[in-house]
């Protein structure tokens, strides 16, 4: 499976200038705070927090930090965790979109300026960021994560 948004389509249709022919998926990203969130909460044992103060909302899964939404004035932006390699192939690739993390470690983290991006790029680094560190957990808590939820059985 390519995404873990399962039922959740990118939010915009294709637009003029992309490529939409059968088979094609390209969006352009006008993503807003409430949809890069809820695209956020659909990965498993993922949890917001606000360690930093009410500007910077950051995703954790099992402790760990994988997204940061900045929610401050001005364009939306996202801070991912990335293979160091390939952070800086999407610095080269998306120059006026990808940037090194903003007051983070610039070798794992980019800055992703959200407006006019596409969709699925975007959904791809944040499905990147959070299976780096899933990876990087122990062997006990990526089991945890993986294992269907518990529902409770009502009492007989």
């Amino acid at each position: 499976m390519r995404y873990r948004f399962d039922g959740l389509e990118p939010p915009f249709p294709c637009t003029v200038g992309d490529t939409c022919g059968p088979g094609a998926i390209r969006w352009i990203s006008n993503v807003n705070r409430t949809e890069l969130q809820a695209l956020l909460a659909t990965f498993r044992a993922a949890d917001p927090v606000y360690p930093f103060g009410p500007e910077a909302q950051v995703w954790k899964v099992a402790g760990k930090i994988f997204a940061i939404v900045g929610e401050g004035p001005g364009p939306q932006q996202v801070s991912v965790k990335c293979d160091p390699e390939l952070a800086m192939d999407l610095r080269d690739e998306f120059p006026d979109h990808v940037s090194p993390g903003y007051h983070l470690n610039k070798k794992h983290w980019n800055t992703v300026l959200v407006e006019g991006l596409p969709d699925v790029e975007l959904m791809d680094w944040i499905e990147h960021s959070y299976d780096v560190v899933v990876a990087s957990l122990p062997a006990r808590m990526k089991s945890e994560i993986a294992a269907p939820k518990q529902t409770s059985q009502p009492d007989s």
